[in-house]
């Protein structure tokens, strides 16, 4: 639970922001409309650039994002954000969580993918220097077209070519990142591979053998690669396409990577690594099987709807707080399984009320945010919701999934 202290200096904080104009009035939804000028402060139009973070004008506020800071509408607060009860659903067989903010996040990434599924989206690079059949690379090509009729629009960085690094041995392995990667980060990575083994990884191996990490532009040669990277062994036929969750950290976390920004606080509410990935890849086996698609059902492993959850945090530290955790070390850092699964309970709980795009969007808003005046400002100017609203609702949400009252 917060202290009393830390409490009452995010509320000074917040209703001094809201005197200067910096956080949206919270009784109602600002009117959409092209901003005039205001003192020394140019015209704000949505989508144009702009200068100061978390600055408000009228229904505008400024937020980061793929082509950096430009205006944005700020999202306003629904009692639910996407209809559960969309046809479109039952027509796809799709099942949903039964309840809450679960049962209404899940409606929109499903109802999402649905709308994209003609969608215009870019094929997989695919990096191996083992020939793979055709088989194998039609399965990946189709699973990645799914993730993406999701992921695409949430990308990090514009200009990239999603992509699969695939190694079946440590001098495949290493091959591939010398001839892809940045020299650092190639001669980093050869440090702890045996580049003289040939020999085919085998079928049957698991962590630390097996690898499956990030791909991202920062480190390729092209600067344009994103995606991920894993071992493999020969006889592999990627029959269940590649892994949706992975996919995602390279395709979305891109962003994030970019050394002159802060990234402290990208996480530090929200995580979407596996739920929504998770959701997608739910999706697609069930549309290549003409099965029906249970996102709350055995495969939806790591999906907060889960009953073992219940019981796995002995206490519960309110999401005001969850931006302290930033090292592995820490209970609140997303190293912690247990507040991982928190952040993305969060998720749910701001997706369902401020829609898809609000839930992504945030991730990038908060490249930058260096400290917690900075995650304030910017967390309460993004809504028609203060910081201290936003922590209250999503605290009321996520505590009683552990079985743990909110502070």
């Amino acid at each position: 639970m917060a202290s009393p202290a830390i409490s009452k200096r995010i509320l000074a904080l917040v209703m001094a922001l809201t005197i200067f104009g910096c956080v949206p009035d919270t009784t109602s939804a600002p009117d959409v409309s092209p901003s005039a000028s205001v003192g020394n402060v140019p015209a704000a139009t949505e989508g144009a650039e702009c200068k100061e973070r978390a600055l408000v004008v009228d229904s505008l506020v400024c937020v980061n994002g793929r082509q950096g800071l430009r205006w944005q509408e700020i999202y306003t607060y629904q009692d639910v954000a996407c209809d559960p009860d969309d046809p479109r659903l039952t027509a796809a067989k799709v099942v949903l969580p039964s309840s809450g903010e679960a049962r209404i996040a899940a409606a929109c990434v499903a109802l999402e993918w649905i709308a994209n599924k003609d969608a215009t989206l870019p094929p997989l690079q695919v990096i191996s220097s083992h020939k793979l059949s055709d088989g194998a690379l039609e399965s990946l090509q189709s699973s990645a077209r799914s993730a993406l009729r999701l992921f695409w629009k949430y990308r990090g960085v514009e200009d990239i070519d999603p992509t699969m690094v695939i190694a079946t041995s440590n001098a495949e392995h290493c091959k591939i990142i010398t001839d892809n990667q940045v020299a650092g980060e190639a001669e980093r990575q050869k440090a702890f591979l045996d580049c003289g083994d040939a020999k085919p990884y085998p079928c049957e191996f698991g962590y630390p053998g097996a690898f499956a990490v990030q791909w991202n532009p920062i480190n390729s040669l092209d600067q344009r690669s994103a995606g991920y990277k894993q071992s493999a062994c020969r006889k592999e036929t990627f029959s269940g396409g590649l892994s949706h969750h992975k996919f995602w950290q390279g395709i979305g976390s891109a962003l994030t990577l970019n050394p002159e920004e802060s990234t402290a606080f990208s996480l530090a509410l929200v995580n979407p690594d596996y739920l929504f990935a998770e959701h997608t890849a739910i999706l697609h086996e069930a549309d290549m099987a003409g099965s029906t698609a249970n996102l709350c059902g055995p495969s939806a492993e790591h999906y907060t709807c889960q009953a073992r959850f219940r019981g796995s945090l002995s206490s519960y530290t309110s999401s005001s707080q969850w931006w302290q955790g930033q090292e592995p070390e820490d209970e609140l850092s997303v190293y912690s399984q247990p507040y991982n699964y928190a952040r993305q309970a969060a998720l749910e709980w701001f997706t369902a009320h401020f829609g898809l795009d609000a839930g992504y969007g945030l991730l990038q808003a908060m490249v930058g945010v260096a400290n917690e005046t900075e995650y304030l400002l910017v967390l309460g100017s993004y809504t028609n919701k203060s910081a201290i609203e936003i922590f209250a609702g999503i605290d009321g949400y996520v505590a009683p999934i552990f079985g743990l009252q909110a502070p």
